[in-house]
């Protein structure tokens, strides 16, 4: 910025020593020709330049001034005797200075000391021509010229800022780098200060001395997440006028600090097994929120928190927590750095999913109540307090209608009935969930005995009971349970306790319903004795029934009614009278079992001649790569047999791709050959493929189970074989039996015409394809001698 200039009057300060330095362009002085030499030119100082230059601006206010004489000027010899005996004068302002003048380099220079700023400085030379004659002035020589000074030094007028790091967190401060100096590049002696928009920006004012060398860091602080425009301000603090105030701009992302604290939020209470956001917020110290992508963790003491970590915008997170199914308060903490929150969250029971109803009397008098106590429980098995619950009971019976269950979830009530029947008392939630319990009131009369007890259709292990329902009381209504027992032995009301029990006795029916039941585990060929008692729900039992008895025959049944192995799907379905059954199985298998059932108990079943027990797995049969046969053989009581066949095939190893490396085939055709289609294997009609099996790494697959297909052209029909591969990868497949080829193509052999097909060869293991060098082959018909 160009300065306003200021005219001042000069005040002397004499500086002892000032290096002179040399500026351009230099003045020079006019030349005359011969011709036009007059008296004005014998006055004329033969000046060739000036320093500062004439008319310059902005001039350093230390800078030397200097005349240069010319020498070679017709006029220096006219002055050179005063100049050397320092007969001159000179002036800068109207006021003399002193000076000196250097002969050799025909140079008068001036010592000055500090020029006032902004200032016209007029410098004056003068000296006589003719030094012996004092008071003739006629040859008197004078040369003038001027120039401006500019800024002082040390006067601040440049002004740098420098932001090293543009964005700092609300906890630190920003540093602003300033570097004031003059119009000369030398430091400044400043006061600079910062201005800004915002109102959260607090800076201290910097003072730079002569002892900073103008440089200084001023710090900036806003404890608020924002960006800040900051306006530089120096001012000279030795002028402090206008002229030398200086701006410049900066630009401080102020950003959230580190994690300091945090808030939660997640509703409470909350229902055990249910789903609840988990969110919050985390801030800095000064509660701005932290910067996007802080990681964020949370835990919980019961259920799961996910994912595991979070990352915030803007702040917020949000986890997902999944309350555990008990009830229970859940202590829920979230962390990010040194920001901790917790939250306690209340977990309240599901609704009601059971009812639980337990009577402490079960066979009251029609003078006594029973206490029924109820517990109310959701589908997690919590107590559900505060639950309604309403009640309703049969027959004469009187229970209370509602009630509420106490905070371990139950209500307890009484039931009475004056009269003596069997009360079904229901229990039942706001929700529709009910549970019942059957209380008999002053029943003291036993079913009927049972009188028509019949045995019949005995096989070699088991006997049909037949019989009539009595009720629960004698032969009204319907009993509680039926206690069957058999013997060796006549059964009688002493011996009944050492009998053995029917575990699958029916449940009794309606009185007068016939009823049956089949009693199993019998041995056959002997007699044994059958009865039964029949007890009602108050417990009262009836007298022994009649006896019946029957006799087991010996059985010739040799049947199955099941058969399973352990590994793979029988094929076909099992049935008793089908005997042979196939099923496969991975090659990872090297074992199965093999579960048969009987059809009649009093046979005995061997699995590979081993005894197996009836329904029991057999100990396990090893399985090599491909099929063993396993046989099963059922021994009737009477001695016959009969035997079930499982041919279980244990597949070989997958293989990946195979190498065909030789075919071999009969009819004399054998041979690696070119027919015109390319080098292919020539066969007849049976031929062994011979070649390597690879695993998916390239190396040979043992046990690799491999099957190669042919189609011929004949009926487009297909032959397969499947082989095994040796422990070094190496199979050997034979394929017998191919229908004729066709002789679709031709070849010209010279000395006769060969007939063939071309026919695709395909390579697959356990069913799945796999690559192969060979694809396909030459099929020989026959051939045609030609002539010559």
């Amino acid at each position: 910025m160009k300065k306003r200039l200021k005219h001042t009057t000069l005040v002397m300060g004499l500086v002892a020593s000032i290096c002179i330095p040399t500026l351009s362009p230099y003045y020079s002085a006019p030349v005359y020709a011969a011709a036009e030499y007059a008296k004005e030119d014998q006055t004329r100082l033969p000046i060739a330049a000036v320093t500062p230059q004439a008319g310059a601006e902005g001039v350093r206010p230390d800078a030397s001034i200097q005349l240069t004489l010319d020498a070679a000027d017709k006029n220096f010899a006219r002055f050179r005797n005063q100049l050397e005996r320092g007969a001159y004068e000179l002036s800068i302002n109207g006021q003399a200075v002193p000076s000196s003048y250097d002969k050799q380099k025909q140079v008068i220079q001036v010592e000055p000391g500090t020029l006032p700023r902004y200032s016209t400085i007029t410098v004056s030379l003068s000296l006589k021509a003719d030094m012996q004659n004092d008071q003739n002035s006629s040859n008197n020589a004078t040369f003038t010229y001027s120039f401006e000074t500019g800024s002082a030094l040390h006067e601040a007028t440049h002004l740098e800022v420098n932001v090293p790091q543009s964005k700092v967190r609300v906890t630190e401060t920003a540093e602003l780098h300033v570097k004031v100096t003059d119009d000369y590049g030398l430091p400044a002696n400043a006061r600079v200060h910062i201005e800004s928009e915002s109102v959260n920006v607090q800076a201290d004012t910097l003072e730079l001395d002569s002892d900073d060398q103008g440089q200084g860091i001023i710090e900036v602080s806003d404890h608020v997440k924002e960006t800040v425009a900051l306006k530089v301000i120096s001012e000279d603090t030795e002028y402090q006028d206008e002229v030398d105030t200086r701006t410049a701009e900066a630009s401080v992302e102020f950003i959230a600090g580190l994690p300091d604290h945090l808030r939660l939020e997640a509703a409470s209470p909350l229902v055990v097994g249910g789903t609840e956001v988990l969110s919050g917020t985390v801030y800095d110290l000064y509660d701005n929120p932290v910067e996007n992508d802080t990681i964020v963790t949370a835990t919980a003491t019961a259920g799961q928190v996910t994912p595991q970590e979070q990352q915030t915008e803007d702040g917020a997170f949000a986890f997902q927590f999944v309350a555990p199914t008990k009830v229970q308060d859940v202590v829920l903490t979230a962390q990010s750095g040194d920001a901790k929150g917790q939250i306690t969250v209340e977990l309240h029971a599901d609704q009601p999913a059971h009812v639980a109803m337990e009577a402490d009397n079960l066979n009251p008098t029609t003078e006594e109540a029973s206490t029924i106590r109820m517990t109310i429980t959701d589908q997690y098995g919590n107590p559900v307090p505060n639950a309604d619950v309403t009640l309703h009971a049969t027959g004469n019976a009187m229970v209370t209608g509602t009630v509420r269950t106490d905070v371990n979830g139950q209500a307890v009530v009484q039931v009475t009935d004056k009269t003596a029947e069997s009360v079904v008392v229901t229990a039942t939630t706001a929700n529709g969930v009910s549970g019942s319990t059957t209380i008999l009131f002053g029943d003291t009369t036993a079913p009927a005995a049972t009188v028509d007890l019949t045995a019949g259709g005995a096989t070699g292990s088991a006997v049909t009971l037949n019989w009539t329902a009595p009720g629960d009381d004698e032969m009204t209504g319907t009993a509680a349970t039926y206690d069957i027992r058999y013997s060796t032995q006549p059964i009688t009301e002493e011996n009944w306790s050492e009998a053995a029990r029917v575990t699958t006795a029916p449940a009794p029916a309606q009185a007068g319903t016939k009823q049956t039941t089949v009693v199993q585990g019998l041995t056959g060929n002997i007699l044994y004795y059958f009865a039964l008692k029949t007890t009602d729900e108050a417990g009262n039992q009836s007298r022994l029934s009649n006896i019946a008895e029957a006799k087991t025959i010996i059985s010739n049944n040799a049947d199955l009614k099941g058969l399973t192995t352990s590994q793979g799907t029988l094929s076909p379905a099992f049935a008793s009278a089908v005997t042979g059954y196939t099923t496969s199985v991975d090659n990872g298998v090297t074992s199965v079992s093999v579960t048969p059932v009987l059809a009649d108990e009093t046979a005995t079943v061997t699995v590979n001649g081993t005894a197996v027990t009836n329904g029991q797995a057999s100990q396990p049969i090893n399985l090599n790569v491909g099929t063993t046969l396993i046989t099963v053989t059922v021994t009737a009581q009477n001695g016959n047999t009969k035997t079930y066949t499982i041919s279980v095939t244990r597949k070989g190893v997958q293989a990946k791709s195979v190498s065909i490396s030789q075919i071999n085939t009969d009819g004399g055709v054998q041979g690696y050959i070119n027919y015109g289609q390319g080098r292919k294997w020539r066969i007849y009609r049976n031929i062994t493929v011979i070649g390597t099996a690879y695993d998916t790494m390239g190396k040979p697959a043992a046990n690799a189970s491999v099957t190669v297909s042919v189609t011929v052209r004949l009926n487009n029909r297909t032959f397969q074989a499947t082989g095994t591969a040796d422990a070094n990868g190496r199979f050997s497949i034979p394929i017998s039996g191919l229908s004729p080829a066709v002789g679709v193509y031709s070849y010209n052999n010279w000395s006769s015409m060969h007939y063939y097909d071309v026919i695709p060869l395909s390579v697959t293991s356990n069913g799945v394809s796999v690559s192969s060098n060979e694809t396909s082959l030459y099929h020989f018909a026959y051939s045609k001698y030609l002539p010559h």
